[in-house]
């Protein structure tokens, strides 16, 4: 290679005042000229080790896209992209790129009318390699045929990305219809795939490529500059080494010297027409154009004048005349200048104006006033023109002088490009030069100003027919004739008195002296707090190091009001525009000379950044405070309506800019605190200018601010100019007594797995979509900060060269770090063509190269590795180019509130330390794991087919990632995640047929009876039960739910299965008869429900012809005695074909599986469930009139109780809502509050009632699309039944209440109890799988699709319109009242036809319509205060110092107390758990104590409520109940406030228990007791407990035992209860080890207990054996005239089990064959299970049968299990081994799922600790177990316990049904009945201790 040494140096170029920097202008022997640039040192840089720098280069090129060929438009355009295709030196494809990004560098290029530029940065101890590699570019370019069709599709990107912007739009007007056609500015300058690839052939376009980068991309047309700190000899070494090979040419090329634009370049339509484009952004704007001769002299600013006169701010200028008339916003001028709008043909001057609407409706006007200024200009004297412009000539040269430091590559971009254009002396200086003044040269532009030739276009959205389309953007506008109307109002324009030109400009700085001091602060390196108060924060540093007469002042007004709602963040919106408009007129010209203010809206108030020469900023400060308090009183309603149009379009221009719209969307659902644009754009019609005055009043009451003053300051400057701020806001007299809040932003904690969240664009027929994958990280630490930011320097050439270059995916790929207050985040973002790339196969493509990357990374070398991060580390050390940098750093440290002023330091330190390895392990953690937390945000093109319904025939479904955490590296085969899936079907009992009621009921049974492909009935059953998994369905009011789970690896069988449920179900004839007698059992086992009695009486309530009165259940009465079974058949196969049609379907997945796997499985397995069959009935909307009937109103309803439950229910009815149901909750939450002044308050204090409950219904009978029930429902006491006239006085005294208070204070506490709610959904626990499943899949029949998720957890914001409406139905006299009670005075006298619920219904007494009349306020009465439980710090605790345990382990142990404690590291929530159990001696003595602890536990819950009710509504749950060894206390929520909750439960343990209360909860308890007793299944267990666990204390005894407790007796047993104790307890969750100690302590401290003796404390678990063979028992149920009863085959496995899962892996076998041979077979009952039973150790499997005895006697079910299990035997003995291993891996895996939420494990934790065993890995072991199990273990396990006479141990307890006879005296002998039995059977017995 041969190096010419020869250079020429040329004249250096002049410079400012400020600029420290040295230059070199070199000119090659090739002819290319090149401009080095050495960096200056600032002030002490010298002493600075360790500092790095950063090298710019820039090379300009005199070509573009006028010199494109016509057959091939684009042309340059594609050459730049090409450029990087890789060179002969270099071959690889974005080679250049790789080497640049993989150096922290950035490259780039543009393409413009007359040049291209290419331009990179990169560290400077890089630069010599770059070079090199950049240099080959334009010394052999490869451009391979092959990169020709992913380019042209880069191109055609770009082109797409930018084809809704304005300005190009209206460009391409100019250059595609006014220009010629044989002109170079016709050129569609862009390319696309029309102009590169339709027109031409590919070989045939390659040659031409060539051909044109060998014409014009020679040396000789090249500029290039260098800017860095290297010496200039070694700098001019490498220049000539690397660009001396270019090649030159040395003929020009041939443009026109000089044209007559008017004529040679554009057609006379130009000025003839009047041009109306369509704007996308909704914007409107007049644009007055002249078309003036190119301006080749760069130093003449006589055009730069004019406009500078024509945008002028003042008094009497145009653009305060607009906003004076409300005619326009703002004016701009633009002079064209290096691009389409100048060049070297011509020159637009364009004045541009932003109209408001009634500018754009009297364009008459806005043109009259413009014509008359430009003649002010003409007629003004040429000495008054001169005068004011050498003041902006002026301003000019001080602007130039003293100019902060541009950025390094900025500067030298455009100092290359000066190269081109200007003088060698002037390169530097460029267009900031200025000329003095040319009378001759401004008369003669005045004048052509002034001539009537200029183009109008006007930009809208608004007029009345756009006729044309512009053929490359598809532009819509219409071309009409310039009006005469106009020519008229340009010939007889007249000088108003409204204009003169500017007057002198005050603000012009004459003090440019660099400031010093000896002061204290001076000499500070950061930052200084100088002034602290309350209300006020103000840090200080003063400049010495740029050494400029430049200062800044950075104010951040916090005020809670703004955050408070989105609401309050427009109006701080409209007031900071509001502010701006009145401060134009004055601080314009202080922004003329160099002064800038911003004064901008932030979600936390308003943020003002004020800087420029230092000299006047003090009185800029003084003006912008000053209007900030009083411009509330100097603006009018039109001054306010105009911004709040204009905020509302700003808004709607934000949205439908899709990369801003996903980012907004991406923080609207991860923070808690950002305000959704789409919410602020609805939000802005909420205003009105009185709500809005009043607001600013408020507003500036609460500001509380932070201040940065940084620059050429002293210390006593800055308290000086801080001292203006706080006087002006009255910040030291006005706030003295506000109390001020602002509270901490959040971020959500996304759900493992990956989560999609899919939205249309918002712009009209936009056909670009973009995909934004979000990996969540955590909360940030400097490792990983330091981490992520080497991945994305590491990543982002790669992504882009894979995603961009090879795949075309989208012209924008791009990645980044997110920090979203303090929690980390990577995101991926690709914009697209969706017509070319569908937004799910771009999500696929970004997961495939992930993994790809990981290969990258595996196989980095490390000294690779290295590059990038030293790469980094020296960015981190390089040294700030300006002031103003420095000066955002240091505000970004104040606002943040971290103060590390060295944090670039302190993280190149910890950079040092990290090594390849630990990206890896980062990399796979956060982006690949299973455990990954992904949110895709998809926002889709508005054009064409919706993309986001995959079933185009109205089937939806939304799928949802869920956790995958496994650890165990022993079981990796079994990993367990279990999927859950639910399906929705919009059908329910409402649509039953008047003469089949229960047919939705039945067809949800029917379908589980096998599908065309599965034939076998229950086969869904047994495949779900078989793979560990549960199934079950519900038919509610509207809608039936099918729902399952299963491990996920079977998902896709088990989803097949599914869909053909609902493709072709055989319900066949043959299965009609069992599942009719399966609702009928079930029907008959919820006979004496009260609760769904009730609501069976409110349906009579209903007219018979409406379908809320059917009968929802359905039973043999309804299915069988009146309709023939063949009719029936038929009937519900043409029910279903009706009804379950994909329209009515929406089903919801979740796993964590990919989820494009599961959009596949879906899309086959359910497309073929058919489509809507146009016989969709519409349920038609009534009047509540016409649904209830009168009686609801006029009668008092009296309903027999079967469970001595006594209470009054209130109800109201109010139309179907959905808007309004959060508003009713509210009003619930006060009725039933249970604090000080509240109801329950009340009636506890007069022992009316136990508590009192408000509830509204949603989703079901009291909820739905007809009307909605809001029930008032109180649990009386005796007395309260009694004195039933004061619990209705009380009740309607307090409805009056809620009117009577000021819709204000309703809204102060809504909104608190909306902050309560979106913090307890936003931090609420993981649901299970199957559970979130069902909630989304009902959400998805009711909700938006974007608030599925949320559903009814949404708090609208406040209405009090709505809030008013509904507190005015409350105290309307339209309610019912039922009181349900068995204590009814008369005879019931009426019976409900389907429960034969006993009632009575009478006339309205007229006392109690008086009580209504004449009600009025009581004392005891008010709303409840602010909620102190409310918190604050949802910070999570990592302690890096404290070993990651994964099991509890025991911090502390005495006599007296264990405790074990466990951090959470898992879950990152900020819960905390403290369960406590007390084992009290005491307690354990006798029934009577046991007794007594129970009422006890009653009554401090009682004391309790009143103080934590406010708790448990933030989230807190307390439970302190009583066990037969004492006491457990459960204790949860946000951590913060546990140890404070705690603190008041074990004080209040310790409470004094009155009479009153005690003889209260003695008869709660007693009929807690009865209403056990009454439930057949806890019957049978408290029989079996009793018969098999010596100590076990019967419900039965405790009931007959409860009299006899008196009052003093109690007192003295509290008094004594927990004087000695054991305690073990538990602290897990987000608390530290200290913290944990300290919980600790509050108990201990507050209890003082004892220590107990040991002997006192019966924990030795015994239990009977059962007798060899066969026992019963047989007892009466307790309910009257109930044929319902239970039998329980229990039988006994003897042994210790602690981990011997042999019975654990067989029950799991026989759970699905129980099912179905007892229930499914046989029809025995509906509530068939079997269980695994352990008692202390022991264990023991139960076979359970709920049957009607009318129906089966016992013997007969007894038999029936025993015969089934015999046959069961059979079946193990033929299982294959493949079928028992499947079965065995089942458990395994079941053993192995991850819990799905912190509480789970706490409980799993808690229970091993209560039971004093501690096995807390039990499950691993007993996994490790299993493995173990074979066939015969399991074959020999079960003869042993069900089969052979000589092991088998059965105890079958049978609770038998009961006539009215039966129960006489059943009370009085059925203790000495059990007893003697249970004696009897004991004597066989012997006891077995664990």
């Amino acid at each position: 290679m041969i190096v010419k040494n020869e250079v020429e140096i040329l004249s250096s170029p002049l410079q400012s005042l400020s600029d420290r920097k040295k230059y070199k202008l070199l000119k090659l022997t090739n002819g290319m000229k090149v401009l080095l640039v050495k960096n200056a040192t600032t002030c002490g840089e010298e002493n600075e080790s360790g500092k790095e720098n950063f090298a710019a280069v820039a090379l300009t090129i005199d070509v573009g896209s006028f010199d494109d060929p016509k057959n091939v438009q684009g042309l340059a355009h594609f050459l730049e992209h090409m450029i990087f295709m890789g060179t002969e030196k270099y071959p690889k494809e974005n080679e250049f790129d790789s080497f640049i990004k993989s150096r922290n560098g950035v490259d780039n290029a543009m393409t413009e009318a007359e040049f291209t530029q290419f331009y990179f940065k990169i560290g400077e101890n890089h630069l010599s390699e770059a070079l090199d590699r950049f240099s080959q570019f334009f010394i052999c370019p490869l451009m391979k045929i092959e990169s020709l069709e992913r380019e042209m599709e880069a191109v055609e990107s770009e082109f797409q990305n930018s084809i809704y912007n304005d300005t190009y739009r209206i460009n391409q007007i100019f250059a595609s219809i006014m220009a010629r056609a044989d002109s170079c500015v016709s050129n569609f300058t862009w390319g696309n795939l029309k102009t590169l690839k339709d027109g031409i052939d590919s070989k045939n376009l390659y040659k031409i490529l060539h051909s044109f980068r060998k014409r014009f991309y020679r040396s000789n047309f090249m500029n290039l500059c260098i800017q860095s700190s290297l010496n200039f000899d070694i700098l001019q070494s490498i220049v000539v080494r690397y660009f001396s090979e270019i090649e030159s040419e040395y003929s020009t090329i041939l443009r026109p010297i000089s044209v007559n634009p008017l004529i040679d370049v554009f057609n006379p339509e130009f000025y003839n027409k009047i041009y109306h484009v369509k704007s996308y952004s909704k914007k409107r704007k007049l644009f007055m154009t002249y078309l003036l001769p190119s301006i080749k002299n760069y130093k003449d600013k006589s055009l730069d004048y004019l406009g500078y006169l024509i945008t002028h701010e003042g008094r009497y200028g145009l653009n305060y005349y607009f906003k004076r008339n409300n005619l326009a916003l703002h004016i701009v001028t633009k002079i064209g200048c290096r691009n389409f709008e100048g060049n070297s043909l011509f020159n637009f001057f364009s004045i541009e104006i932003s109209l408001t609407r009634e500018g754009y409706e009297n364009i008459e006007k806005v043109l009259d006033a413009i014509f008359s200024y430009l003649l002010v200009i003409k007629l003004t004297a040429m000495e008054v023109h001169k005068e004011i412009f050498n003041e902006f000539k002026g301003i000019k040269e001080l602007q130039f002088n003293y100019r902060k430091e541009k950025p390094i590559l900025e500067n030298v971009q455009e100092i290359s490009l000066n190269m081109k254009y200007c003088n060698d002396e002037d390169i530097i200086v460029g267009k900031e030069m200025c000329d003095d003044f040319d009378e001759f040269l401004l008369k003669n532009l005045i004048d052509k100003l002034n001539e009537r030739l200029f183009n109008l276009l006007i930009l809208s959205d608004k007029y009345q027919k756009y006729d044309k389309i512009e053929s490359w953007f598809e532009t819509e506008y219409a071309e009409i004739d310039f009006p005469h109307k106009f020519n008229k109002l340009w010939n007889e324009r007249w000088i108003r008195k409204d204009f003169e030109l500017p007057n002198k400009n005050r603000f012009i700085c004459k003090n440019f002296d660099i400031v010093t001091s000896e002061e204290e602060n001076y000499f500070d390196e950061v930052p200084r707090l100088i002034f602290k108060s309350d209300f006020c924060k103000c840090f200080f540093k003063a400049d010495k190091k740029f050494l400029l007469p430049h200062g800044f002042i950075y104010i951040h007004f916090l005020s809670p009001l703004t955050q408070a709602s989105v609401v309050n963040l427009n109006m701080t919106s409209i007031y900071s525009m509001c502010v701006k408009n009145f401060l134009l007129e004055k601080l314009y010209p202080a922004t003329l000379v160099g002064y800038n203010y911003k004064l901008n809206a932030v979600e936390t108030g308003l943020f003002l950044r004020l800087s420029g020469f230092n000299e006047k900023l003090p009185i800029l400060t003084d003006k912008i405070t000053n209007a900030l308090m009083n411009v509330n009183g100097v603006f009018d309603k039109l001054v306010f309506d105009t911004f709040k149009k204009e905020l509302k379009k700003n808004c709607y221009n934000y949205l439908i800019n899709s990369n801003q719209f996903i980012e907004d969307l991406r923080l609207h659902v991860l923070t808690s605190s950002h305000k959704f644009y789409f919410d602020r754009f609805k939000a802005t019609e909420k205003i009105d200018f009185n709500k809005f005055k009043e607001f600013l009043h408020n507003f500036i009451k609460t500001l509380k601010i932070k201040v940065l003053i940084q620059g050429n300051f002293t210390k006593s400057h800055a308290l000086a100019i801080n001292d203006i701020i706080m006087k002006n806001l009255n910040l030291i007299e006005q706030q003295k007594k506000i109390v001020f809040k602002i509270s901490r932003p959040l971020t959500y904690k996304i759900p493992c797995g990956s989560t999609y969240l899919k939205v249309k664009s918002l712009l009209a027929n936009d056909k670009n979509s973009v995909v934004k994958n979000y990996y969540q990280i955590g909360t940030n630490s400097l490792e990983s900060q330091c981490l992520l930011e080497i991945l994305v320097k590491t990543i982002r050439e790669p992504l882009f060269n894979k995603l961009r270059t090879k795949q075309q995916l989208g012209y924008s790929v791009s990645c980044s770090s997110k920090i979203d207050n303090d929690i980390l985040g990577f995101a991926i973002s690709i914009e697209i063509q969706e017509k070319r790339n569908s937004a799910r196969l771009v999500d696929a493509k970004i997961e495939d190269f992930l993994w790809e990357y990981l290969s990258i990374l595996n196989e980095m070398d490390v000294s690779d590795f290295e590059i990038v991060k030293r790469s980094i580390i020296n960015q981190k050390r390089s040294i700030d180019i300006d002031l103003e940098s420095e000066v955002n750093k240091n505000w970004n440290e104040i606002r943040e509130r971290k103060y590390q002023f060295d944090r670039n330091e302190i993280e190149a330190r910890q950079l040092e330390l990290l090594d390849k390895h630990s990206l890896i392990i980062f990399f796979k953690e956060f982006l690949l794991s299973s455990n990954r937390r992904k949110l895709s945000l998809h926002v889709l093109a508005n054009a064409g087919e919706d993309d986001t319904s995959l079933l185009q025939h109205g089937f939806i479904h939304l799928n949802l990632s869920d956790k995958s955490n496994f650890e165990n590296e022993n079981f990796k085969k079994y990993k367990s995640d279990f999927a859950a899936v639910a399906m929705c079907v919009k059908i329910g009992s409402f649509n039953d047929p008047k003469d089949i009621q229960g047919m939705s009921h039945l067809i949800e049974h029917m379908i589980f009876m096998g599908s065309e492909k599965y034939q076998k009935e229950n086969d869904f059953d047994q495949f779900c039960a078989s793979h560990s998994g549960y199934d079950n369905a519900f038919t509610e009011a509207e809608y039936t739910l099918y729902h399952f789970d299963i491990i996920q690896k079977h998902l896709s069988e088990a989803l097949d299965r599914f869909a053909n449920l609902f493709i072709s179900p055989l319900m066949s004839l043959n299965s009609l008869e069992r599942e009719i007698s399966a609702i009928e059992s079930e029907f008959q086992s919820n006979i004496n429900d009260d609760d769904v009695r009730i609501a069976q009486i409110y349906a009579t309530m209903i007219y018979d012809h409406h379908p809320s009165s059917n009968f929802i259940w359905g039973n043999l009465k309804t299915l069988h005695d009146n309709i023939d079974s063949a009719i029936l058949h038929e009937k519900i196969h043409t029910f279903r074909k009706k009804f379950y049609t994909t329209d009515r379907m929406f089903l919801c997945v979740q796993s964590s599986i990919d989820i494009s796997r599961i959009e596949r499985s879906i899309v086959n397995q359910f497309s073929s469930i058919p489509s809507e069959n146009g016989q969709e009935t519409k349920i038609v909307q009534s009047e509540i009139s016409k649904i209830f009937k009168p009686d609801f109103y006029k009668k008092l309803y009296f309903v027999k109780s079967t469970s001595e439950k006594c209470k009054v229910l209130i109800s109201f009815v109010f139309p179907s809502i959905q808007k309004e149901h959060k508003f009713l909750e509210y009003l619930a939450s006060l009725i039933q509050y249970e604090g000080p002044g509240s109801l329950s308050d009340y009636f506890m204090d007069e022992s009316l009632a136990l508590k009192v409950k408000s509830r509204v219904g949603l989703q079901n009978f009291e909820g739905n699309s007809f009307f909605t029930l809001f029930t008032i429902d109180v649990n009386l006491t005796s007395r309260g039944y009694q004195d039933f006239d004061c619990v209705l006085a009380a009740i309607f005294s307090f409805l009056l209440l809620l009117k009577s208070t000021k819709i204000a204070e309703h809204e102060t506490r809504y909104n608190e109890f909306k902050t309560i709610n979106e913090f307890k959904f936003r931090f609420r626990k993981e649901k299970t799988a199957l559970e979130n499943v069902q909630e989304i899949a009902v959400n998805m029949k009711d909700y938006e699709e974007k608030n599925v998720l949320i559903g009814n957890n949404f708090c609208p914001e406040f209405d009090g319109t709505i809030m008013k409406n509904l507190i005015d139905k409350l105290n309307e006299n339209k309610f019912n009242v039922l009181i349900l009670s068995d204590k009814y005075c008369k005879p019931y006298d009426m019976r409900e036809k389907w429960f034969n619920t006993e009632y009575s219904a009478i006339d309205f007494p007229n006392e109690y319509k008086r009580l209504w009349n004449e009600r009025w306020l009581k004392n005891e009465f008010y709303l409840p205060k602010s909620n102190e439980f409310i918190c604050k710090s949802f910070e999570i605790f990592k302690n890096p110092t404290e070993k990651e345990e994964k099991y509890p382990r025991k911090i502390f142990e005495n006599e007296i107390c264990e405790c074990y404690y466990k951090m959470d590291k898992k879950y990152e929530l900020p819960y905390g758990y403290v369960f406590v159990y007390f084992i009290l001696p005491l307690t354990q003595e006798s029934v009577d104590n046991l007794n007594m602890t129970s009422i006890y536990s009653m009554c401090i819950k009682n004391f309790l409520s009143e103080k934590l009710y406010p708790a448990t509504l933030v989230g807190y749950n307390y439970k302190l109940n009583s066990v037969e060894t004492g006491l457990i206390l459960r204790l949860s929520g946000f951590n913060e406030k546990v140890p404070l909750i705690l603190d008041i439960i074990t004080q209040q343990m310790k409470a004094s228990i009155s009479k009153n209360v005690f003889e209260t909860f003695k008869k709660e308890l007693k009929k807690n007791c009865h209403n056990c007793l009454m439930d057949l299944n806890i019957l049978n267990d408290d029989y079996r407990h009793s018969i098999l666990k010596p100590n076990h204390r019967s419900f039965l005894e405790r009931y007959q035992k409860i009299d006899s407790i008196k009052y003093h007796n109690f007192k003295e047993f509290t008094k004594k209860l927990l004087d000695e104790m054991k305690i073990r307890l538990l602290i897990q969750g987000n608390f530290v080890k200290s913290r944990a100690e300290y919980i600790k302590e509050i108990i201990l401290n507050n209890l003082r207990p004892q220590q107990v003796q040991q002997s006192r404390i019966h924990e030795t678990a015994q239990i009977y054996q059962i007798p060899l063979g066969s026992t019963s028992i047989k007892t009466k149920s307790m309910r009257e005239n109930d044929f319902n009863a239970v039998i329980k085959n229990y039988y006994q496995v003897m042994g210790k089990c602690d981990i011997n899962p042999i019975a654990d892996i067989l029950v799991g076998m026989l759970i699905e064959p129980t099912f179905y041979s007892l229930r499914t077979k046989l029809c025995l009952g509906y509530g068939i299970s079997c269980s695994l039973r352990k008692n202390n150790g022991i264990v023991g499997i139960t076979i359970s049968v709920e049957y009607q005895e009318n129906l089966h006697s016992s013997d007969f079910i007894d038999t029936k299990i025993e015969e089934f299990l015999e046959e069961y035997q059979q079946i193990l003995i033929l299982m294959s081994d493949e079928d028992f291993a499947a079965a065995r891996r089942c458990f395994i895996s079941s053993k192995l799922t991850t819990e799905n939420d912190l509480e789970v494990e706490v409980n799993r934790n808690f229970d091993e600790i209560r039971n004093n065993d501690c096995i807390f890995n039990r499950n691993e072991l007993e996994a490790i177990e299993s493995e173990k199990i074979s066939k015969a273990d399991i074959l020999e396990f079960y003869r042993k316990v069900f089969i052979t006479k000589d092991t088998k141990r059965k105890l079958s307890i049978q609770i038998l049904g009961s006539t009215k006879e039966d129960l006489k005296n059943k009370k009085e002998n059925q203790q000495n009945a059990i007893e003697t039995s249970i004696k009897m059977f004991r004597e066989c017995c012997k006891i077995c201790s664990c």
